[in-house]
C-alpha cells in the first residue's frame, strides 16, 4: 500500500510544519510572494483561517512533502496555493496527481486553478490531465470509477456491512468490487443491493448456521472456558474431516443471493481464491463464469482450509483467497478503479505490498477496536461490528468527527480543534499554559501518539487524552456522542455505575482469546498505569501538584499526568455545577480573601444568603467572578462567635 497520506493542516505538529516551510518553494505560479504564502500558512495553522478554505498536507513517513489550499464552493474546489519541499524534487506531474487525489478525497465534482502567467510546459501538462483552458483559468470536471475493496476476515465481516450502509446514505457510488473470503461473500450481497437482507443475516448469524461441527445447544459463548472448549471441538472436527463442512454456509448463501440479479448488476465483482494444487492466486470475474458455478466460486474464495473444507470446481480444489491476496487492492486497480475505498478487517492472510498511483484517491477504513474471532460467529458481536463500520465511515465522509470514538459534530465544523481549545481552558492552569512552548507540546504529542496510535498535534493533544480517558473507563465505541455526553459517560463510569445500555455491553457477545486476556489483566492488581492514574488523580483533587512537579511529570509520563489532571478537573466541575443547581445564593458582604490558587480560585469568608434565607457566615473556594464554587462550611452568628472565641483562646 502506498506511503503517501493526505492530512488536514491541523494534524501536523509545529515542528513538522516549520521544518517544511523553511524548505518550501513554488512549483506552480499561483501566488506572487513566497514569503506571504508562508505567512498565510502559519496564520491558518495558529489562528484557524476557517471559512471556505481548506488546508491540506501530503506526508510520507510523517514527512511533509507538499501543502495545498483549496477554496471550496459547494462541490467545486479552486486550488489557490501549492508549496513543495525543495529537497524532494517532486515533478509537476506528481503534484498535479496529488492535487487531483486531494480533490477526489473530498468527493468534489470539479477542481480549478488559475495561473499568474503563461507557461507552455505547465499548460500542456494541465490539458493532458483533463483540464480545460480559459485564458489562465484551468478547470477539470472530475470523473470517478471507484473500487470498493473488501478484505477477508471471517466473522469480522459484519463491519463491512456497516460501511456499505453509510456509503449508501451518503450517496457514494462505486462501479467495481473486489473481495476476498468473507469480503467476496459480502461483495455478492452488495452487488445484489439488498442492504436490509444483509443486515438481518449478520444480526442473526450463529456459528452453526455457517459451519457444521458439534456444538452445544446453547450457542452463546460468554466465558473463556466455553470459548476454549468450542475452539477445541472445531479443531478436532477440522483435523478428522480434512476441514469442517461448510454446507450450512452454502445453503445460507444460496438462500440470500439471487444469481440472476448478480449477473444483471451494472457493477462488477471480482473475487480472489487460491488454487490448492500449487497455491496460485485465481481472480474471477463472476460474470465470466457459468451461473450454476457462481455460488461455488464465492465459497471457494471463503474456504479457509484446513479449518474449512476446500471447494471443488471442475476437478480442481480451491481454498481461501487470503492465502495469496487478502486485501485485493491490485485487483481493483488492474480492473480500472481510479479511486479506492478499502475495508480492512484485520483478517489472517497475505496482504500484498501494492503500489497505488499518486492520482488514486484512497480511503482506508479499519477499526481501531477489536472485531472478535475469525471462525466463531456471534449475532451480538456482529451487531456491534456493523455499528463500528457505520460510524467509522461516517467520520471518513466528514459527517461525524473523532478518532477512537465518534462525535456528532461534523469534521468540517472543526469540532476536534474546538474541543481541544475548550479542554485547554478547563484543564490547564495559567502557569502551566505559560510554559507550554511549541517544542514542549510537540514532545508531549509524540509520546501521546505512541499510545493513541494516531497523529497528535497542538490542536488535538488534549482531545486525544479525553478519548484515552474514555477508553480507560470502557466507554462503548458504538455510540455517537456529544462532548457533554462523552464527559458525562466518563464521570458516570468513574463513579462506578454502568454508563451504557446493557445490550451494548461486551459481556453480551463473543470475545476473542486476546480480549479475554486483556480483561483478565485489567482485573489483576498490579502497579500499572491504572494504579498510577488513580494515585495522581487523588493528588490533583487535593491540589498537591505544583507547577514544577507537573512539569517533571509531563517529561516522564505525560499521558498519565494529563489523564489524571483532566479527570480531576471534570470531577470538580461536576461537583460545582451540581451545587450551583441545588442552591440559590446572594453574597451579601465580602469579608476577607484568605488565599488564591494558580487558577484564580480564592478561598473567601463572606456573608451569604442561601435560597433567600437570612445571611450566614460562609467559608469556601470561589471561581473568578463568583461564577462557580467549591465545597465549604456555613456558620450561624452563634457558631461564628464561638469559632472566633476558640481561636482567641488558642
Amino acid at each position: 500500500m502506498k506511503s503517501y497520506e493526505i492530512i488536514p493542516l491541523y494534524q501536523s505538529t509545529v515542528g513538522e510544519l516549520l521544518g517544511f516551510l523553511e524548505q518550501a518553494a513554488f512549483l506552480l505560479p499561483l501566488e506572487e510572494s513566497l514569503n506571504n504564502s508562508k505567512k498565510n500558512w502559519l496564520t491558518a495553522y495558529f489562528h484557524d483561517a476557517g471559512g471556505s478554505s481548506s488546508y491540506h498536507l501530503v506526508t510520507k513517513n510523517n514527512h511533509i512533502l507538499l501543502a495545498f489550499r483549496i477554496e471550496e464552493e459547494q462541490q467545486s474546489g479552486r486550488v489557490t496555493s501549492v508549496l513543495v519541499r525543495r529537497q524532494e524534487k517532486l515533478s509537476i506531474q506528481s503534484v498535479l496527481d496529488l492535487l487531483i487525489n486531494g480533490a477526489k478525497k473530498q468527493f468534489m465534482e470539479r477542481m480549478s486553478l488559475s495561473l499568474l502567467e503563461n507557461n507552455h510546459y505547465i499548460d500542456e501538462l494541465l490539458q493532458a490531465n483533463g483540464f480545460e483552458k480559459q485564458g489562465l483559468l484551468y478547470t477539470n470536471d472530475l470523473s470517478y470509477h471507484t473500487g470498493l475493496v473488501l478484505a477477508g476476515g471471517g466473522a469480522k465481516g459484519a463491519y463491512q456491512i456497516g460501511v456499505w450502509q453509510a456509503l449508501m446514505e451518503h450517496g457514494v457510488d462505486f462501479q467495481i468490487i473486489s473481495g476476498t473470503s468473507v469480503g467476496a461473500l459480502n461483495g455478492g450481497l452488495v452487488l445484489q443491493g439488498d442492504l436490509k437482507a444483509a443486515q438481518e443475516m449478520w444480526q442473526k448469524i450463529e456459528t452453526r448456521k455457517i459451519l457444521d461441527f458439534p456444538m452445544k445447544e446453547d450457542t452463546a459463548i460468554r466465558s473463556p472456558d466455553r470459548l476454549l472448549e468450542e475452539m477445541q471441538n472445531f479443531a478436532f472436527s477440522a483435523l478428522t474431516n480434512k476441514g469442517v463442512s461448510s454446507k450450512p454456509l452454502r445453503d445460507l448463501v444460496g438462500q440470500l443471493l439471487n444469481t440472476q440479479q448478480l449477473l444483471a448488476s451494472e457493477k462488477k465483482l471480482f473475487l480472489c481464491t487460491t488454487k490448492m494444487k500449487n497455491l496460485v492466486e485465481v481472480v474471477i470475474d463472476i460474470k465470466d463464469v457459468p451461473e450454476a458455478q457462481l455460488i461455488d466460486w464465492l465459497l471457494a474464495s471463503a474456504s479457509f482450509y484446513p479449518a474449512m473444507e476446500a471447494t471443488e470446481i471442475e476437478g480442481e480444489f480451491y481454498v481461501d483467497g487470503g492465502y495469496r491476496n487478502n486485501i485485493p487492492i491490485d485487483v481493483a486497480i488492474n480492473r480500472g478503479a481510479t479511486e479506492l475505498i478499502i475495508v480492512d478487517i484485520s483478517g489472517p492472510g497475505f496482504a500484498k505490498n501494492t503500489s497505488i498511483p499518486l492520482k488514486t484517491a484512497t480511503h482506508l477504513l479499519k477499526s481501531r477496536w477489536p472485531l472478535g474471532t475469525v471462525l466463531l460467529f456471534d449475532s451480538g458481536r456482529s451487531q456491534l461490528n456493523i455499528q463500528l463500520g457505520y460510524l467509522e465511515t461516517k467520520k471518513m465522509l466528514g459527517e461525524y468527527s473523532g478518532s477512537w470514538y465518534t462525535f456528532s459534530d461534523s469534521t468540517a465544523s472543526g469540532a476536534v480543534v474546538r474541543y481541544n481549545q475548550l479542554l485547554m481552558r478547563k484543564v490547564l492552569t495559567p502557569e502551566q499554559i505559560k510554559i507550554l512552548s511549541h517544542e514542549f507540546i510537540d514532545e508531549v504529542s509524540e509520546k501521546i501518539r505512541k499510545l493513541y496510535h494516531d497523529r497528535v498535534s497542538v490542536h488535538t493533544w488534549l482531545f486525544a487524552i479525553l478519548e484515552l480517558l474514555g477508553e480507560a473507563f470502557d466507554l462503548p465505541p458504538s455510540k455517537c456522542y456529544t462532548l457533554e455526553s462523552f464527559i458525562d459517560g466518563i464521570l458516570t463510569a468513574y463513579e462506578g455505575r454502568p454508563s451504557y445500555d446493557a445490550e451494548m455491553s461486551y459481556e453480551d457477545m463473543l470475545l476473542s482469546p486476546i480480549e479475554w486476556i486483556q480483561k483478565y489483566l485489567e482485573k489483576t492488581p498490579v502497579i500499572g498505569d491504572e494504579a498510577q492514574l488513580f494515585l495522581l488523580l487523588q493528588y490533583f483533587l487535593e491540589e498537591r501538584i505544583t507547577t514544577e512537579v507537573w512539569k517533571i511529570g509531563m517529561k516522564l509520563h505525560p499521558v498519565i499526568v494529563l489523564m489524571a489532571q483532566m479527570l480531576s478537573c471534570l470531577i470538580k466541575e461536576k461537583e460545582v455545577n451540581e451545587m450551583a443547581q441545588e442552591f440559590k445564593f446572594e453574597i451579601v458582604e465580602e469579608i476577607a480573601v484568605l488565599s488564591e490558587n494558580a487558577k484564580g480560585w480564592r478561598k473567601e469568608l463572606n456573608l451569604v444568603s442561601w435560597n433567600e434565607r437570612p445571611a450566614k457566615f460562609d467559608l469556601r473556594d470561589w471561581a473568578p467572578g463568583h461564577e462557580k464554587m467549591g465545597k465549604g462550611i456555613t456558620l450561624s452568628n452563634e457558631e461564628f462567635d464561638a469559632l472566633k472565641q476558640a481561636m482567641l483562646d488558642m
